[in-house]
């Protein structure tokens, strides 16, 4: 009998098997493992995943073996709709060994991970397709997808389909995976592409779709209903690393036409070893597939290294091979059709100027175009009187037109086209004309883009929260443009509230041969919608800007108000003009503080021109700290950290004699508000001015509270000690550690998953001051140098240490 036994399991391992628990799934629930003789699975065994993916209910469990890899054939592994209750999960075999729920999980977890793939042939290693039933209530845990052939999206939940409240993929769970491109190259697509509804991506590691030349490409994009995205790592997308919108949605019916939900307590981060088309420097870290400019061609690096004192082919290391086509690079984070979306407690971090120069960008887009993309479709039956025109059904009630002087053509009315001079914003069921129509009763209307096929449908910016972030290391930080093609009754109310923005330079943050001039200012608003709130925002450390500021657009430009020839020709643009601006730290650039476009204003004429219709009041405008600026003829309560109200070198460090200093250590990047300074939280005004600190998700040294970690080294260990803002202290931090400063190879044994529980967790859980020490299971290398990387939800930090 024992015999029996042996050959028995030595059979079953020559070959990967499905074991079914109970047996045969004879009941509900059913767990699945599947099991491979080889580390990369054979066509058969992969074919056998597919077998479960159709054959699995809701409720079941399906374990992959960790370590082994399944590729797609032909096509993609594909899920659909199935019978059953409760949710299906997707796992891995050694789930007991991945990080607790809530967790970020990193690379050092790969040893514990199944890997999913994509066939050369296929862009997608799973899909999530349209289905009647959707597929609904499905949880991948613990899994590795990875691409071949440079094709995204590796995971696509959702396609084209006109019927989304039937067919849309829902309550989908993308929980502590690692989706990557190991080949770090891509022609197209995203990484995650999402036309379902309430998807959540959380607590994994999202990387390396580096675009080539002519290549659009996400992390995260085409994005479509409510999404969830907290506490990811998202790095090293050169297009967008989240994008929401950008394309046309299926139907123009609420949710499936907009974006919604969370995006919190996430990294999104572009790396400057990976920035393509920066010109190559000496003794310099370079990472693989970046392009560089060299003696006027374009190599991409083979392989990650470290430069040497003159470039060739084979440097120091590096192999780099020519190119062609200019790489480009967009923004770290674009919103082009949102509606109820929150966004706070995230770094967003590391953009370069080429093709755009904005880190966060906010506007209304489906398409691409200019002076828009496409017209709004409007169709109806209307009444006509002269120029004006009314309607019992929605007509045309947008923000601004299709053509440059801010009109619209193409409104055909009875068989007759027409142009639109202008959009009553106080009534949607009345518009004027440019020419008289005579007097007609009842006649059809229709208002759409003949340029386009299709319709085109409006999109959204509206009900956004982008609060308690942090931006740094770009040539502008944040802009809220482009409001062309916005149905008015589609976008408003925009809160920028809490946020630190800073390490912001033009000439620093630029690319070999781009247009770095176009990136002007820290901050741009142009064609802003009502209810925009930017208060209570830290921006510093500012450099090489010639405006602070920057507003584009006129108040009196708005609706029936276009029909001045200036509003026609000059300056087109409308803007609400009931903007609150309080309690923010800016700082003045080179040339001015604040500076109006179209038309030019400057300094304390913005205020009352475009910020607030006819000038602030305290409550719209107060609590400013315009530092270096003069505060003449700016609304009382204006600030600038001078000796005087005249303007003075931007000074953060500067000491009032009665306050002192405004922040505890600007030297070491500790941005608090000092205890005693005027600006403090419940200070002599009685208003916060700039950011919350204690809000921001940030780490910070215990040795002097500047943003960054305390770290201590022996002959084989290497502890950081720092500590959390009361923001972020529910969520546990993670660390990596590497020898090479890619933080890909040579990962070290001490933070092997396989080998070691859970061995990268800091101490103590939901603590403020926190520890964690690397080497202490696997003794550390003496005098050898480890890159680092802390993860703490929406906080991040990365360095270098040698072991004594």
């Amino acid at each position: 009998m024992r015999r029996t036994l042996t050959l028995m399991w030595a059979a079953s391992a020559a070959f990967g098997a499905i074991e079914r628990s109970p047996a045969g799934c004879a009941s509900r629930p059913c767990t699945y493992t599947l099991t491979c003789t080889s580390a990369i699975c054979t066509s058969a065994e992969s074919a056998e995943l597919q077998t479960v993916l159709d054959e699995a209910h809701l409720g079941d469990t399906i374990r992959l073996q960790a370590g082994r890899t399944w590729t797609g054939t032909s096509s993609n592994f594909s899920i659909r709709g199935r019978p059953g209750s409760g949710w299906l999960t997707i796992t891995t075999t050694l789930a007991e060994r991945l990080p607790l729920p809530g967790t970020r999980i990193t690379p050092h977890y790969r040893g514990v991970m199944p890997t999913i793939r994509n066939a050369p042939s296929a862009p997608s290693a799973l899909r999530f397709p349209p289905s009647n039933p959707p597929a609904r209530f499905i949880r991948l845990v613990g899994i590795r997808f990875d691409t071949q052939g440079g094709n995204q999206p590796l995971i696509h939940i959702g396609y084209n389909t006109t019927q989304p409240w039937i067919e849309d993929p829902t309550d989908i769970v993308i929980d502590r995976c690692i989706v990557e491109n190991s080949q770090w190259l891509t022609t197209a697509g995203q990484l995650i592409g999402t036309r379902g509804h309430r998807v959540w991506i959380m607590n994994s590691y999202i990387q390396g779709s580096i675009k080539q030349p002519g290549a659009e490409t996400q992390n995260i994009g085409r994005v479509w209903g409510e999404v969830r995205i907290l506490n990811n790592y998202i790095a090293e997308n050169m297009g967008e690393n989240i994008m929401l919108g950008g394309t046309d949605p299926d139907v123009d019916v609420e949710p499936w036409n907009t974006n919604s939900g969370e995006i919190a307590y996430n990294v999104l981060i572009n790396h400057r070893e990976r920035v393509p088309y920066l010109d190559w420097q000496p003794n310099t870290n370079y990472f693989k597939s970046v392009t560089v400019r060299a003696n006027g061609l374009t190599y991409r690096a083979t392989n990650s290294g470290r430069s040497g004192s003159v470039f060739t082919t084979y440097d120091n290391g590096i192999e780099w091979v020519q190119v062609s086509g200019t790489p480009s690079s967009k923004n770290v984070f674009e919103i082009k059709n949102a509606k109820d979306l929150k966004i706070h407690h995230n770094t967003f971090e590391g953009y370069w100027t080429q093709a755009q120069y904005q880190l966060i960008v906010f506007k209304v887009a489906n398409r691409s175009g200019w002076p828009v993309d496409c017209k709004p479709y409007y169709a109806g039956t209307c009444d006509v009187n002269g120029d004006v025109v009314t309607s019992t059904d929605p007509l045309p009630y947008l923000w601004w037109g299709s053509n440059a002087d801010g009109t619209s053509g193409d409104i055909l009315i009875n068989g007759t086209t027409y142009r639109i001079r202008s959009f009553d914003l106080s009534n949607p069921n009345r518009v004027y004309l440019t020419t008289s129509a005579g007097v007609m009763t009842n006649v059809p209307f229709e208002y759409r883009d003949a340029g386009w096929s299709g319709i085109c449908k409006g999109a959204y910016l509206q009900n956004i929260a982008f609060e308690y972030n942090v931006v740094r290391k770009g040539p502008q930080a944040f802009q809220i443009s482009s409001l062309n093609n916005a149905r008015f009754d589609r976008v408003g109310n925009i809160r920028v509230r809490n946020n630190l923005m800073y390490d912001i330079d033009r000439d620093k943050y630029c690319m070999a041969g781009a247009g770095c001039n176009m990136s002007r200012t820290a901050v741009l608003f142009a064609q802003i919608p009502y209810g925009v709130d930017f208060s209570n925002n830290t921006i510093v450390d500012t450099a090489n800007l010639p405006w602070g500021m920057t507003w584009e657009g006129d108040y009196r430009c708005r609706g029936q108000n276009r029909t001045t020839a200036s509003c026609q020709s000059d300056y087109y643009f409308p803007i609400a003009g009931d903007t609150r601006m309080a309690n923010n730290v800016i700082p003045r650039g080179v040339d001015q503080m604040l500076q109006g476009l179209t038309p030019a204003q400057t300094g304390a004429a913005v205020v009352s021109g475009k910020i607030c219709e006819g000038g602030c009041s305290r409550d719209k405008w107060g609590g400013n700290i315009l530092v270096g600026s003069s505060t003449s003829g700016y609304p009382v309560g204006t600030y600038n950290l001078c000796p005087s109200a005249s303007s003075c070198a931007v000074d953060f460090d500067f000491v009032d004699p009665i306050y002192g200093r405004l922040f505890e250590n600007y030297a070491d990047r500790n941005y608090k508000i000092r205890t005693g300074h005027y600006a403090q939280k419940g200070g002599v005004y009685a208003r916060q001015m700039g950011a919350d600190w204690e809000a921001l998700p940030i780490v910070t040294k215990l040795s002097t509270g500047g943003i960054g970690v305390d770290v201590t080294t022996t002959e084989t260990s290497i502890r950081l000690d720092y500590r959390v803002s009361s923001a972020i202290r529910h969520v546990p931090c993670v660390v990596e550690a590497s020898t090479t400063a890619d933080i890909e190879g040579g990962r070290i044994a001490d933070l092997d998953a396989a080998a070691h529980l859970r061995p990268d967790l800091d101490s103590p859980p939901n603590g403020i001051a926190r520890s964690v020490t690397i080497g202490t299971r696997v003794p550390l290398e003496s005098g050898r140098t480890y890159f680092l990387r802390l993860h703490c939800g929406g906080a991040y930090w990365e360095g270098e240490a040698t072991t004594r």
